[in-house]
């Protein structure tokens, strides 16, 4: 989702849990948060969240931790950044990026010497 349309889910899902809470009188919202921050951190291994370029880039714990610390802004920041990565708009992270030996251009562990590691 785009950063905006997270941020009204989001908010809409707060409120949601605010009308149960006032309709039923069982407060829902520690359980809500605790699910989608969990969701959040599997299914950002299964993105790969890792390899791109975000101040959210974490590991699944990591992230679902901080996303239930810091929910209001930490889940909507991972549903924009799903988004980025789904729709290809996403950057990925210098060590992460495809080289090309064809073109002259240096590997990540240097200059590329197809007969290192044999006897010549």
């Amino acid at each position: 989702m785009r950063l905006w349309i997270a941020i009204l889910f989001t908010a809409g899902l707060a409120v949601g849990c605010g009308l149960v809470l006032a309709f039923t009188g069982v407060s829902v919202f520690g359980l809500m948060v605790v699910g989608t921050s969990v969701w959040a951190g599997v299914d950002s291994e299964k993105h790969r969240l890792r390899k791109y370029q975000s101040g959210i880039s974490y590991g699944p714990v990591v992230l679902g931790i901080l996303c239930a610390v810091f929910w209001i802004v930490g889940f909507p920041w991972y549903l924009s950044m799903r988004y980025k990565i789904r729709t290809g708009a996403a950057r990925l992270r210098p060590e992460f990026e495809p080289w090309d030996m064809a073109s002259g251009q240096m590997s990540p562990k240097g200059l590329v010497q197809p007969w290192q590691g044999r006897k010549i």
